[in-house]
C-alpha cells in the first residue's frame, strides 16, 4: 500500500512516497520503503519516455523512531506527573548543564527554566561550601553509572533564600 499520489502522468517528480507491504522471501513481515519517482525523457524532447524510481528500505529506522517516540512519551508522562505531585526533577548533560527542569523544581529554585539552562554548570545553585562535594558525587555516578539513592543538599534560590533538599542521583 502506497501513501502519497504518483503524478509520473503529469510529469512531476514525486518523493519521499511510503509504500508498505510483504516480500516473497518474508511472507507475514511488513516492510517500509520509501520511493521517489521522477519523469525521465530525452534532452531536448517532451515525451516522456520512462519513469526513474529510487526505493529505500527504511523498516528498522522506522521502528527504531516509533520506539524512541514511544519511550520520549512514557518520560515527557513521568516528568508531567511528577511535576504535579511537586517532585523536582531536573536533567542535566554530561556537562553539568540543565537540559530540563519540571515546574516543580522551577517553584523550588525561583528560577525560569531559561535561567536554569543559562549556568554553566547547575551545581552553580549549590550553596558554595557544599559544590565540590556535590560534584565529586556527580562525577562518580557518572563514571560509575550507580544511582546515588538519597543525600541532602542546600540550594540557593533565585531571590537568595536557601532550600534544604533530599535529592537523588541517576546516571
Amino acid at each position: 500500500a502506497a501513501t502519497g499520489t504518483v503524478r509520473t502522468a503529469s510529469g512531476s517528480p514525486v518523493g519521499e512516497v511510503t509504500v508498505v507491504g510483504e516480500t516473497p522471501a518474508q511472507p507475514g513481515a511488513q516492510r517500509e520503503w520509501t520511493a521517489s519517482y521522477w519523469p525521465v525523457r530525452r534532452p531536448g524532447e517532451h515525451e516522456l519516455v520512462g519513469i526513474g524510481l529510487m526505493v529505500i528500505e527504511v523498516t528498522e529506522r522506522r521502528a527504531a523512531q516509533r520506539a524512541l517516540r514511544a519511550q520520549t512519551d512514557r518520560y515527557e508522562t513521568l516528568l508531567l506527573a511528577l511535576s504535579e505531585v511537586g517532585e523536582g526533577m531536573v536533567v542535566m548533560d554530561e556537562s553539568g548543564r540543565c537540559v530540563y527542569a519540571n515546574h516543580a523544581f522551577e517553584q523550588l529554585s525561583g528560577y525560569p527554566f531559561p535561567e536554569l539552562a543559562a549556568f554553566d554548570h547547575l551545581h552553580d545553585i549549590v550553596v558554595e561550601d557544599q559544590r565540590e562535594e556535590v560534584r565529586q558525587r556527580s562525577a562518580f555516578r557518572m563514571a560509575e553509572g550507580v544511582v546515588d539513592a538519597s543525600y541532602e543538599v542546600t540550594m540557593r534560590r533565585r531571590d537568595g533564600g536557601h532550600v534544604e533538599l533530599e535529592v537523588a542521583g541517576v546516571p
